[in-house]
């Protein structure tokens, strides 16, 4: 933020039990709008999208996403079943190049499918997890601003003839 937001009027749409457990933090972070990408100066003031706070369970929750061995199961009643077979069979008439799709609909009727424990997210083990955490991203300086470019004029006469 600008300065470390010093001297910013915030528009801080915080629920006041969380107002009153944190008085502002570093580690806040803010959306800023600007009216064209070529302002110097911000269209209206910052607004606190994510409170310090949140921090501490948001990086539990990454943190426990993977600690899970559970079996994702499900079951179709009779009217349900009937309503993929029938779209199953419709696909297979109309459309007979898409056998996949066919055998998919018709593996969800199938009780005695076996089911796989939930695949382990790699995004999250490479995210807030394995590095400094969720609430240390530093943005870093916006580039200078471009140089202006020196206009120059050339007119060019079509000979006389």
């Amino acid at each position: 933020m600008p300065g470390a937001g010093y001297g910013l009027d915030l528009d801080d749409h915080l629920p006041r039990r969380l107002r009153l457990e944190q008085g502002g933090n570093s580690k806040d972070v803010f959306c800023m709008v600007k009216a064209t990408m070529a302002d110097e100066r911000l269209s209206q003031p910052p607004i606190l999208v994510y409170p310090q706070c949140f921090l501490p369970a948001t990086q539990g929750f990454f943190n426990r996403i993977n600690d899970t061995n559970l079996l994702v199961t499900a079951s179709l009643d009779q009217g349900r079943c009937e309503e993929l077979s029938e779209l199953a069979e419709n696909i297979q008439k109309d459309f007979p190049h898409m056998q996949r799709g066919v055998a998919y609909l018709r593996s969800l009727m199938d009780g005695d499918r076996r089911w796989q424990p939930l695949p382990r997210l790699q995004f999250i083990e490479a995210g807030p997890a394995a590095s400094l955490g969720l609430g240390n991203l530093q943005v870093g300086q916006p580039p200078p601003p471009p140089k202006p470019h020196r206009l120059q004029v050339v007119f060019h006469h079509q000979p006389a003839r």
